[in-house]
């Protein structure tokens, strides 16, 4: 087919603000072609080391792939037949469930459900423009595929892994995407949450625009596996909760960019606050500067004093020397928070290729203090007052 690419909320995105590498360990030990995947989640990032076997390299590239059409019985329809074709060889068996048992085993990552890694594992694959069916060894192997042939491997995936899961196939926008059995008010058609599996997009979210500027308007048929597991995906609520508090802090274009993008977006997220923090500061310690600066007027401590008011002037004008330079100090941790939080802005355009948008984004993100946007040159000192 053609393709365009595209509850309890008590757990927390604590755990997600730490970035990590993992290379997964693999109980597959027999020869053949060795390659590996590399995948991302959140600000996690790993790598899938797989093996192919040559046999069946050669096989797969000699099954049938009904580029002419399949022959169909009384009352079978042609999607159905069709795509469990190329869910139901058995052949791949091996690689996809050392695929599982690397995920299960990971040391990362572990407070995230296998679902969404397995999600993220297959949106990683690059896309292609659409061609002929692959059977999901096929789109491991070549590391590339349509919106079928990523579908389909990520069906096959979660049946393996025990849920209920089918395909979801759009004739008019030329799309196909998967579903999962969900509980609940969460579903999408038939009782099946949607799965975008072209790029990473999060469970549940249906693309707002296609590869084109193609839009989904219409209603999906319904492909099931042959071969299905029973599972709902129960933690659906808890993962929907997750993205919305991660779209709280770091806004919609979190979702959108890469791992390193991710990672920028929590440092300025940190930085943020830290701005905030010190600006507070400073405002205090400005408000007893003003209050010091008028006492000391009001007391005449300005010029030359007379002797019983020399001490006590003295006294108020280290003080309030003391409290200049800690605001300076502030000052000074606050521009280089300012710098950093700037730098990391021209990366983060740079990796979402958007050119001269900073302002945008700052913005976009309400990375603000005390009510001014602080993306810009180092602010000005207070100078010491000195007798």
């Amino acid at each position: 087919m053609g393709c365009n690419d595209s509850s309890d909320t008590s757990l927390s995105v604590d755990y997600l603000l730490e970035d990590g590498l993992e290379v997964l360990e693999s109980n597959v030990d027999y020869g053949g072609v060795k390659k590996s995947i590399e995948f991302e989640l959140y600000q996690l990032a790993f790598s899938m080391p797989l093996v192919f076997e040559k046999e069946l390299i050669t096989h797969f590239s000699e099954a049938e792939h009904y580029e002419n059409g399949i022959k169909l019985f009384s009352g079978e329809s042609v999607g159905q037949k069709l795509y469990n074709e190329f869910l139901n060889d058995d052949n791949d068996l091996y690689l996809l469930e050392a695929i599982l048992e690397s995920l299960r085993n990971r040391t990362i990552g572990t407070e995230v459900d296998m679902v969404q890694l397995i999600v993220a594992f297959v949106q990683s694959i690059p896309y292609e423009i659409a061609g002929p069916q692959k059977y999901p060894f096929e789109t491991l192997y070549l590391n590339k595929g349509d919106c079928s042939d990523k579908s389909v491997l990520l069906c096959k995936l979660l049946t393996l892994e025990g849920y209920d899961a089918c395909l979801f196939s759009y004739a008019k926008a030329e799309h196909m995407s998967v579903g999962i059995r969900v509980d609940g008010d969460f579903d999408y058609v038939d009782g099946y949450a949607y799965i975008e599996a072209t790029a990473y997009n999060p469970i549940g979210d249906i693309p707002k625009k296609l590869a084109g500027g193609v839009k989904i308007e219409e209603e999906p048929i319904v492909i099931y596996s042959n071969s299905n597991g029973s599972n709902s995906y129960e933690e659906f609520p808890k993962t929907i909760s997750l993205y919305k508090q991660l779209t709280e802090i770091y806004g919609d274009g979190y979702f959108s960019t890469t791992n390193d993008g991710r990672v920028l977006m929590a440092d300025m997220h940190r930085l943020s606050a830290e701005m905030d923090s010190l600006n507070e500061l400073q405002e205090v310690e400005k408000v007893q500067i003003d209050s010091l600066e008028f006492e000391i007027t009001e007391m005449g401590c300005t010029g030359t004093v007379g002797n019983d008011l020399y001490k006590t002037c003295l006294e108020l004008t280290e003080l309030q020397n003391d409290k200049v330079a800690l605001f300076n100090y502030l000052n000074d941790e606050l521009n280089s928070r300012v710098s950093g939080y700037n730098d990391k802005t021209e990366k983060l355009n740079h990796i979402n290729n958007i050119e001269d948008r900073t302002q945008e984004l700052v913005i976009n993100f309400d990375f603000k203090l005390g009510g001014q946007n602080f993306n810009k040159s180092a602010c000005c000192k207070i100078q010491n007052t000195l007798i």
